[in-house]
């Protein structure tokens, strides 16, 4: 079973990007100025890079687009020149923000017409969205972006706090909760990091929970399929007894008791 207190991920972040030369140097670039927060685990990012071979890529992306709490982009002329992420990334993103269940933000990295399309809508990093590429010094964009995804972070996870807080009452009768522990009553005595702990436990607690309730459906169905093949076999066996043909009973209860007895 996993452990509950190991890897302490309080935030995703889902990363959109194109793959194209100019870009992928500075998804790396990225991901280096992120990594100061991840160590920290104050939050996670992923991206399609982190899909094993052989796994269904698409239906890994769309799994972590519904489970993000933050999706940037990191857009360029080349981010807006890809079908895949102006097509099928961006609107699912823009439908999730819509029903309140991620923040957008998009990260400029190159000069381009993001205003022209349904990302002008959002607040843009680095500051003053200037783009990555047009800083003097690169370094400094970077960490502009990350200071900005760490503050966005904890205002995220504040947030699912107090959403924990306000619906307290309906934890007490929910296994999770009762595996978890109680949702604290006061905030400004924990620390981002504790309240970043406990939410990282109710998530992982919940996941553990779902995945024994599916294991005990599939246990109770073999169950059913095994109680089906037994009384198949008594019918078939009792069939046997009733037309005199005594031989071929006892080869059946035989089997059936061979069946029972593994």
């Amino acid at each position: 079973m996993t452990n509950l207190l190991a890897d302490k991920i309080y935030i995703e972040i889902f990363c959109s990007y194109s793959h194209r030369e100019k870009d992928m140097v500075l998804k790396e670039e990225f991901d280096a100025a992120m990594r100061p927060y991840t160590r920290k685990k104050l939050f996670q990012v992923w991206n399609d890079g982190r899909i094993g071979a052989g796994d269904e890529w698409e239906r890994h992306i769309d799994q972590h687009l519904t489970s993000a709490d933050i999706i940037v982009f990191l857009v360029s002329p080349d981010f807006l020149n890809s079908d895949f992420c102006c097509e099928k990334e961006l609107p699912a993103a823009l439908e999730r923000r819509m029903h309140n269940k991620a923040v957008l933000v998009p990260i400029l990295v190159r000069e381009c017409a993001w205003k022209e399309t349904d990302l002008a809508q959002l607040q843009a990093l680095p500051k003053d969205a200037k783009p990555v590429t047009k800083w003097d010094d690169r370094d400094s964009a970077w960490k502009s972006v990350g200071e900005g995804l760490n503050e966005l972070a904890l205002d995220v996870l504040k947030e699912k706090l107090e959403i924990l807080k306000r619906n307290e009452a309906a934890f007490g009768s929910n296994p999770v909760a009762q595996m978890t522990g109680p949702v604290p009553l006061k905030i400004a005595g924990l620390s981002d990091e504790q309240l970043a702990q406990h939410l990282s436990d109710m998530k992982q607690a919940r996941s553990i929970y779902e995945s024994i309730m599916r294991d005990a459906q599939k246990n109770q169905m073999d169950r059913w399929k095994i109680q089906q093949d037994m009384q198949s076999k008594i019918f078939a066996s009792l069939q046997d007894v009733t037309t005199n043909r005594a031989k071929t009973a006892d080869k059946s209860f035989n089997n059936m008791d061979a069946y029972i007895r593994g």
